[in-house]
């Protein structure tokens, strides 16, 4: 068990024997000048911050006792994907990369999203557009670090 920066305890499996034999996944984390473009003349910013990131997507069910976690409480398996595995973060940019598709005013860094927009009036229906794809894909923000409607 890792104890995080706010007291909450999570089950931490050693991946190394398993992140050896995984093919790896070069997805690509986006390039910083792409996402300043899309900043480029806008005035108003929300960041959205996903709740547990990589505990929002499924592990596949013949892969879930590759995830095995011995604990002194016994031994878990992990149905969503656990922090360590080598291919986490290109599995977790893939999804919402795919997610966000044709929304061009959103960007995306690791596990932040930033919602930019030219007014307040675009930047309302920019957030509902956001939240209710969220809402449709089953993820889930982590409000208390969601900061919304900052303006330059």
């Amino acid at each position: 068990m890792v104890t995080k920066s706010n007291e909450d305890r999570r089950p931490c499996g050693d991946y190394r024997k398993l992140n050896s034999v995984i093919v790896p996944d070069r997805y690509p984390v986006p390039h910083i000048q792409d996402c300043l473009q899309v900043l480029e003349g806008k005035k108003i910013f929300s960041t959205l911050d996903l709740a547990k990131a990589y505990h929002q997507i499924s592990v596949q069910e013949e892969d879930v006792h590759k995830t095995d976690v011995a604990t002194p409480f016994g031994l878990f398996e992990f149905l969503y994907m656990p922090f360590g595995l080598s291919n986490a973060a290109a599995t977790f940019q893939r999804l919402i990369h795919h997610v966000l598709s044709g929304m061009d005013f959103c960007v995306l860094y690791f596990n932040a999203v930033l919602v930019a927009s030219e007014s307040d009036i675009q930047h309302l229906e920019h957030l509902k557009q956001a939240f209710q794809r969220f809402e449709g894909y089953g993820l889930w923000l982590n409000a208390s670090k969601c900061v919304l409607e900052n303006r330059l």
